[in-house]
């Protein structure tokens, strides 16, 4: 069964695609952070499930063109990235990237700000070698 944790956040996550706002926003990186430690202590499958889980809100999201909804989670999939090993990260985003432009923007400017260096550096070569288009926000961060 899945944990308690796991019930709450997915909660959030359904409040959050039928809400807006900071505040929610806030609080679900917050609940994010929170679970991912809780996750990392308990083994992978958590880390893994909400990983997908992101990944599948966030594609849905930009399928039905809500391109405001589908970037607010995939900010969350960056934040809950930022401790992962490089090849989890790639593995990640490899699909969601190629979407839309701004993905790699916030993907780019998420590395550069937020991940430990040795990740930082690997990523931010990966990205550029796949997404050219992506240095401006390595420049800008």
């Amino acid at each position: 069964s899945k944990a308690p944790a796991w019930e709450m956040l997915t909660a959030a996550l359904e409040a959050f695609e039928a809400a807006e706002g900071e505040e929610i926003m806030s609080a679900l990186q917050h609940s994010i952070d929170r679970f991912m430690e809780l996750a990392e202590s308990e083994g992978g499958q958590q880390v893994t499930a909400l990983l997908q889980e992101l990944q599948r809100r966030c594609h849905s999201a930009q399928q039905r063109g809500d391109d405001k909804k589908a970037a607010l989670l995939f900010q969350l999939l960056c934040l809950a990235l930022q401790k992962q090993p490089a090849a989890t990260v790639q593995a990640a985003v490899a699909e969601l990237l190629p979407l839309q432009q701004p993905f790699r923007q916030l993907f780019a400017a998420h590395v550069a700000s937020t991940f430990p260096e040795a990740a930082r550096q690997q990523l931010a070569a990966w990205l550029l070698r796949r997404f050219p288009d992506a240095a401006r926000a390595f420049h800008e961060s």
